[in-house]
């Protein structure tokens, strides 16, 4: 059947509303996809090294064992950071929200005394008590990088 100008015109329009729409839905599902926060990788995959550990012991030993105890157990009203109660406050979280908390609110009294890598080194030490396994590579300072590593839920 041979259509008239009207007819051709009709279906061509019909048709670029089809594709159009195909191609909003295609690109607003490439927007989608490249707007979602990368897969958290867990801090049982080995986060930080052993020597960031080590130093991590020393800082927190002289900072903040004499609130949360030598050996993470806590200490009267202060929370232990180890066991049971870490992985309630902080299992499922990236490891940027623990790292923020410390650099904002510890030392009690003096809330960043230990710098950004004194921080990322703390959290190493408290990794490890709570038997994360050590890496290659060291936690690094960034927030960015923490925000994509979760305590891993225990």
């Amino acid at each position: 059947m041979i259509k008239n100008k009207a007819g051709l015109k009709a279906d061509l329009g019909a048709r670029m509303v089809v594709l159009t729409a195909i191609g909003s839905v295609l690109l607003l599902a490439v927007q989608t996809a490249a707007a979602q926060p990368p897969a958290a990788a867990p801090a049982s995959g080995g986060v930080y090294t052993t020597a960031q550990a080590e130093r991590g012991n020393a800082l927190y030993q002289a900072n903040c064992a004499v609130c949360h105890g030598g050996a993470l157990q806590g200490e009267e009203e202060n929370p232990p950071l180890s066991g049971k109660h870490f992985n309630t406050s902080w299992g499922g979280k990236p490891v940027a929200d623990l790292y923020n908390f410390i650099s904002s609110q510890m030392p009690l009294g003096q809330p960043g005394a230990l710098g950004s890598q004194g921080n990322a080194d703390v959290i190493a030490y408290i990794l490890a008590v709570n038997r994360f396994p050590a890496g290659a590579k060291e936690l690094p300072p960034d927030t960015n990088v923490l925000g994509t590593i979760a305590v891993d839920k225990r």
